[in-house]
């Protein structure tokens, strides 16, 4: 399963790289690669205080730039959870400090400036033989009314606030004896406003998961806005994470009729939806479409209706109420050129 995670009772870490560099036409590129790794003693070191000193595991996604003598610079965070631990700095500072890799070759000779992308798990060392889930799939979760009463009233004029809980999972996908983590600004308002609605989450799983992974560790990111702005007031799903994604098949099915009776090949539908406490998406209506006039954003409607994103997403805000647009580009292949005739 993909959100399970057995964990050593060491220090461990898991990364991968994605290079990308600019080429000219004819050009023989080799992208960067791995010439030296964190060791056991470097993520030690450089595990975040707050994160170690609670058992928590966690995960930072960062970009840097390789220079031709391998070293890395100007990294800075894509993603981390949870959020406000210190993961993402955390892997900031190894990459700078203990990465090396080879640089992008271009034609034989080492080339400054690729970008790479780390994303890198952080275990942390107590978790040893325990499962740790670390991409819950959640079958119902808070929603925007319920973020918004549990704003604590000691965050006053604040912004926003961060924390996180680590919690256990019982056999029905619910969560026990939640225990405040950590998170921004430190103290325990947001900790409290965080378990106060750790009840609303149970997690998508089947009566024989529940057995198995009862006990499971489970770690959930919070972000509070304040609802006296309107940035709280607005019901806005940022970098959701989808369950169900688009089946490129549905999209070449649905492709509108009237765009294939004309010869047209390509374009786009959004889709206008509401998003259901389940993560379905409903009441979808045709927001816009490219060519105009040809069903495309008609199609788009009945695509997204196979769609479905996680009810709580990993940044740690609800999705259920909001409506967003959902573009679909919809394309046909060309068909095959006929025996030419002898």
């Amino acid at each position: 399963m993909r959100r399970f995670v057995i964990v050593s009772g060491l220090v461990a870490a898991v990364w991968a790289i994605d290079a990308t560099g600019v080429s000219a036409r004819g050009d023989t590129i080799t992208n960067p690669d791995w010439l030296r790794r964190p060791n056991a003693e470097d993520l030690s070191s450089f595990f975040p205080e707050a994160a170690i000193d609670r058992s928590i595991s966690g995960r930072a996604t960062v970009t840097c730039i390789v220079g031709k003598d391998g070293f890395l610079r100007e990294c800075k965070t894509v993603s981390e959870w949870p959020a406000g631990l210190g993961f993402g700095e955390a892997v900031e500072k190894m990459a700078t400090r203990k990465f090396r890799m080879k640089p992008q070759m271009r034609n034989g000779e080492p080339v400054d400036g690729a970008t790479v992308r780390i994303p890198m798990i952080l275990y942390a060392p107590s978790m040893s033989a325990r499962y740790v889930i670390t991409k819950p799939l959640w079958a119902e979760a808070p929603g925007f009314e319920d973020m918004a009463a549990a704003w604590p009233k000691e965050a006053g004029d604040l912004p926003s606030g961060t924390a996180a809980l680590r919690c256990s999972l019982d056999q029905t996908g619910g969560l026990r004896h939640c225990q405040y983590a950590g998170g921004i600004p430190k103290g325990a308002a947001f900790g409290r406003a965080a378990q106060s609605l750790a009840g609303r989450f149970r997690m998508k799983m089947t009566s024989e998961e529940g057995v198995k992974f009862a006990d499971s560790d489970v770690i959930i990111s919070f972000q509070f806005l304040n609802p006296a702005t309107p940035a709280g007031q607005a019901r806005r799903v940022v970098k959701p994470e989808w369950i169900t994604l688009i089946d490129p098949k549905k999209i070449v099915a649905l492709y509108p009729q009237a765009a294939a009776d004309k010869g047209v090949v390509e374009g786009v539908g959004v889709a206008d939806c509401l998003v259901a406490p389940d993560g379905r998406l409903t009441d979808c209506k045709p927001a816009r479409e490219s060519p105009e006039g040809l069903g495309f954003a008609a199609s788009a409607v009945a695509v997204a209706s196979f769609t479905v994103m996680n009810p709580w997403t990993p940044g740690g805000r609800p999705v259920a109420g909001a409506r967003i647009k959902l573009p679909i580009n919809f394309s046909l292949a060309a068909e095959p050129a006929a025996p030419a005739a002898d």
